[in-house]
């Protein structure tokens, strides 16, 4: 277990998660909270709202009880969580991972939790004017700047 926790904090994101401790369970590791615990946090960070609920029930299916680290976790405020989505893109991109940052906003875009910060990060590290333009339909596809601009009406 203390093994598999390190290494799932060296995956990029959920997918890679749930690879690593399907490929663990399979060689006949057991899980416990702490697996459970970095699975929600990470799906909980990246807006996996369907897959935060899915783990819950496998925790419970499985006996296993959430720890303090657990409820620590899904207490997480929107605000914290938006701080750190925006602060997680800032590092990336500094740190040269410009793809990493787009998949992790695109993803965050998709499931409705991108908010218009981490949204002029990204319109920042545009090096094109095609690039931004591109940004701003996603956006206003999906909503994020239509509802930008309610919120500067009011």
């Amino acid at each position: 277990e203390y093994h598999l926790t390190t290494m799932l904090k060296a995956c990029h994101d959920c997918e890679q998660m749930v690879e690593l401790v399907t490929r663990v369970e399979q060689a006949g590791v057991r899980t416990a909270a702490p697996t459970f615990t970095l699975l929600l946090a990470n799906a909980q960070f990246e807006g996996r709202t369907k897959d935060m609920a899915a783990l819950q029930r496998e925790m419970a299916r499985r006996g296993i009880e959430p720890d303090s680290f657990t409820a620590d976790v899904l207490s997480r405020t929107p605000e914290v969580l938006s701080r750190q989505r925006t602060a997680k893109l800032v590092r990336l991109l500094k740190a040269g991972e410009r793809s990493r940052a787009w998949a992790l906003f695109d993803g965050l875009l998709e499931r409705g939790h991108a908010d218009a910060i981490q949204y002029n990060v990204m319109m920042a590290a545009c090096s094109t004017a095609a690039e931004k333009q591109f940004l701003e339909q996603r956006s206003t596809k999906n909503k994020l700047l239509r509802t930008r601009r309610k919120q500067r009406k009011k």
